[in-house]
């Protein structure tokens, strides 16, 4: 479960309570009506929410432009030359299991869950975020079904990469650790 403190909840509030899925005209009668304003239930206002904040992701998490990749490539290159970022995936727990197709989103974990993939920077801040597909993808299936798995010359000029750990395929923009070697020497 995510937990936020009063004041990190109040910011979110502030963020999102000008967006457009809030300001029917039942619901500028007053705060109250700010959330359940049409006499909609706990999905029609959690389904506001999130519809409010993922307008906000083009402002917080993006692919960072030419310019913007230089200095990120010339800051890392002693130890990572040409590395942009990290990607990982983990899974996010469903709290039941989901009423259709529920096989798909048991997890090796033995949970229902979505994936979440992520590419962060150096400094960690989010680049790129995947959220949704089921529990039992593997992060290689999430990574290729993702717009970079499927258009890295959106993302990657010349020999820019992204690191990755050993769930990911290896690419020329995507490197991962050496595998051992399995045969004895």
């Amino acid at each position: 479960m995510l937990r936020v403190s009063k004041n990190q909840f109040a910011d979110l509030v502030n963020l999102i309570k000008a967006d457009q899925v809030f300001l029917s005209w039942i619901c500028k009668k007053s705060m109250h009506n700010l959330w359940i304003g049409d006499g909609g239930t706990l999905a029609k206002v959690t389904e506001r929410v999130f519809t409010a904040i993922l307008r906000l992701t083009p402002k917080y998490i993006r692919w960072p432009k030419v310019a913007e990749r230089k200095q990120l490539v010339d800051q890392t290159f002693a130890e990572l030359p040409h590395c942009l970022g990290y990607v990982d995936g983990c899974e996010i727990k469903l709290f039941e299991k989901p009423a259709k197709c529920h096989e798909v989103y048991f997890s090796r974990q033995r949970i229902y869950s979505v994936k979440l993939q992520v590419v962060c920077d150096r400094k960690l801040r989010i680049r790129n975020a995947v959220i949704g597909s089921p529990g039992s993808f593997h992060d290689s299936k999430v990574f290729k079904n993702s717009s970079i798995g499927r258009h890295r010359e959106q993302y990657f000029a010349g020999e820019e990469w992204i690191a990755g750990d050993s769930a990911y395929p290896q690419s020329t923009f995507l490197v991962t650790p050496f595998r051992s070697n399995p045969f004895p020497e």
